[in-house]
């Protein structure tokens, strides 16, 4: 027994030759035609020898009567011991000229008056119940003759006719009872040992003869099973066990037109149905898996381009897609794009759809390398598209609620991806995805200042605690900015309320293509901005407020107001920094000091850097 393909279960090997069906089946035709000639052997010889008693029977009978007469013949001549010698020379002349092999005349009791066999002369035989001597004791002429085969006292076989000497009238004048039927009997005896020996060799050549006809028959016969059973039965055998090794493509070929060949037809089918029934159950654990694994990885996740990452992430482990790229509006105003070409995100200004239908060229740089119609058939019917194409298979997954377009999938899988995409599970995909955007969404609305995109008082406050407490806990540096912008109250008044927004608007874009990912932008109030900035030491403030201040005064601001009116207004910031303390220090504290240098910067004529330290107060 051999290890099989699920683990608990065993199934057989190499079967051993005494148990294959072949040789089972060869050693029963074998017995089946010993035993047919066996039979065919022992009817012939019994046909031999009916035939050869018939014949010898007539013709003994005939040379009994012969022999009769002239025992009649010669007793009525004086009878006498001259008449038996006369008897047994005439019976020797038929011995020589008949093929006989001896002939005996018996007397009623069954003493031997006459043979041919110097050796049975004067002796006598049982005639009562003697299997040597058939019929002896029988008293009416009209049973005889009587042949049988007998083996005499030396072993030899020999085949005797019996024959009657029946009473005559004219054997009366000797014979006083008148009553007698029976005066004698003659026994013709045929020497068996010829007709043993042919026997013997015709059944040594019918023996021959039929072993050879039965080994041609039983090659033939061997050949014919094997090509039509054997061969294919080795064939399903063969199917089923690359099965049981987990081989589901194997299939019987389908050549008989039999029993055979339906039972392989039928096989077929069972293994068609298994294939199915493997392959749903493979694309619902995979549909499981996929959908665990988005919802336990994107729910770690509430940021729109961490949601966008992760996604494609995922698909690209579960899925092992040719191409893969996952579209997210944010409540922002933005969207975000992941793709498997490429490991920077895309990102655009405005509604997702727009730019997808459009001409947006950022959109359709995200989309190289999937069909655009397909896209924006699903963008503009919000519908799932599945198509095929440059061999693969294509779809694209609308996401939203509503009759607004919240997010696109769009995915291309090869032949040989390791599932096939069906409608089902795109849709509970979509759905999943949906409800993670929708999240995300939600998630950004609530932390997002709505004009500047920065994140809200409250959020950047929440965060602020999170990184003084794992400043404290891993002794890491942590410090804050507090900017604001000079002379804005100048600006509103002058220019109006919408260009002081334009001017927030574009004053925060430039702070947060300055930072890094890690810093967090927050809009604390009016025209002022708090940027968090773990891990900064205290020495490398002045150079951090710097660039700050210089990426925000680097060019004039673009403002267009109604009518059309296009101003550019130059625009500066004061900055103040502080970095925290550990141990005892307070986030409020940390702001605090922050703002007293931002008052600073400010009292010292504007658009300029001031610095708080963290060792003793001091002030740089």
């Amino acid at each position: 027994m051999v290890a099989g393909a699920y683990p608990g279960r065993e199934v057989p090997g190499h079967v051993p030759w005494w148990q294959r069906i072949s040789v089972r089946i060869g050693v029963g035709a074998m017995l089946v035609l010993v035993a047919a000639l066996v039979v065919v052997g022992w009817l012939v010889t019994r046909q031999e020898e009916r035939l050869y008693g018939e014949q010898h029977t007539a013709h003994a009978h005939k040379i009994s009567s012969l022999v009769a007469e002239g025992l009649v013949r010669r007793m009525l001549a004086g009878g006498g011991a001259a008449a038996w010698d006369g008897v047994t020379r005439e019976a020797s002349t038929y011995i020589e000229t008949a093929g006989v092999g001896r002939i005996s005349v018996l007397a009623r009791n069954g003493s031997v008056k006459a043979s041919t066999d110097p050796s049975l002369r004067g002796g006598s035989i049982e005639v009562a119940g003697n299997p040597a001597c058939p019929g002896c004791d029988g008293m009416v002429p009209e049973q005889f003759p009587v042949t049988r085969a007998v083996v005499d006292a030396a072993g030899q076989h020999w085949l005797r006719v019996v024959s009657a000497v029946p009473a005559r009238p004219e054997c009366k004048g000797c014979h006083q009872d008148p009553g007698e039927k029976l005066r004698g009997l003659v026994l013709v005896d045929f020497d068996l040992t010829p007709l043993n020996q042919a026997a013997a060799e015709r059944r040594r050549g019918l023996l021959l003869i039929g072993l050879a006809c039965g080994l041609v028959s039983l090659v033939l016969i061997y050949w014919l099973f094997r090509r039509s059973v054997l061969e294919p039965v080795e064939v399903l055998v063969d199917t089923a066990g690359r099965l049981a090794g987990g081989d589901l493509q194997a299939r019987a070929p389908v050549a008989e037109r039999g029993e055979l060949g339906h039972l392989a037809a039928h096989f077929n089918h069972m293994v068609d149905r298994i294939e199915d029934q493997v392959a749903r159950l493979e694309s619902s654990n995979l549909e499981s898996g996929l959908l665990y694994t988005l919802v336990v990885e994107v729910s770690r996740n509430m940021e729109m381009s961490a949601v966008a990452s992760t996604v494609v992430r995922v698909l690209e482990q579960k899925l092992a897609p040719a191409f893969v790229a996952f579209f997210a509006e944010s409540a922002d105003g933005t969207w975000v794009c992941a793709s498997d070409r490429s490991d920077a995100l895309f990102t655009g200004e405005g509604a997702l759809a727009p730019a997808l239908l459009g001409q947006e060229l950022l959109a359709r740089e995200a989309l190289d390398g999937f069909p655009l119609s397909m896209a924006q058939a699903a963008v503009a019917s919000l519908e799932l598209q599945l198509g095929v194409g440059g061999g693969a298979l294509h779809f694209a997954v609308p996401l939203g609620s509503g009759g607004r377009l919240s997010g696109l999938l769009v995915c291309s899988m090869e032949g040989a991806s390791r599932v096939q995409a069906d409608e089902e599970l795109l849709a509970n995909l979509g759905g999943h995805l949906t409800l993670a955007v929708e999240n995300s969404r939600n998630y950004t609305g609530a932390v997002t200042d709505p004009l500047t995109r920065c994140r809200n008082r409250r959020y950047g406050l929440a965060r602020l605690d999170e990184a003084a407490y794992a400043s404290r806990r891993h002794e890491i540096e942590l410090a804050v900015a507090m900017l604001d912008i000079d002379h804005f109250k100048r600006i509103n008044d002058s220019h109006g309320h919408p260009a002081g927004d334009q001017v927030l608007r574009e004053t925060a874009r430039r702070l947060m293509d300055t930072i890094r990912k890690a810093d967090v932008p927050i809009r604390y109030g009016g025209e002022e901005f708090l940027v968090i900035l773990p891990q900064t030491r205290e020495e490398d403030l002045a150079a951090v407020g710097e660039r700050l201040r210089a990426a925000v005064g680097a060019a004039p601001v673009r403002v267009v107001l109604p009518g059309n009116v296009v101003l550019e207004i130059a625009v500066s910031v004061s900055v103040g920094l502080a970095s925290y303390r550990g141990e005892g220090d307070e986030a409020d504290a940390l702001i605090a000091r922050a703002d007293q240098a931002l008052y600073r910067a400010k009292a010292g004529g504007r658009n300029r850097v001031e610095v708080v330290g963290g060792g003793d107060g001091g002030q740089a």
